[in-house]
């Protein structure tokens, strides 16, 4: 019985580590799709002190 255990928390802990990749990538694509829509975004013009 507890190789059975040992063999469940080896494959959580893998299913784990999968998980957290995947939110890692998905992360960062949108993170890098927001960089870009940033710099196609028209600068505004400095204000000008009157």
């Amino acid at each position: 019985m507890s190789a059975y255990r040992e063999g469940q928390a080896d494959q959580l802990c893998a299913l784990g580590s999968i998980l957290n990749a995947a939110v890692l990538w998905t992360t960062t694509c949108y993170l890098d799709a927001d960089v870009e829509q940033l710099h196609a975004r028209p600068t505004r013009p400095a204000c000008r002190a009157a």
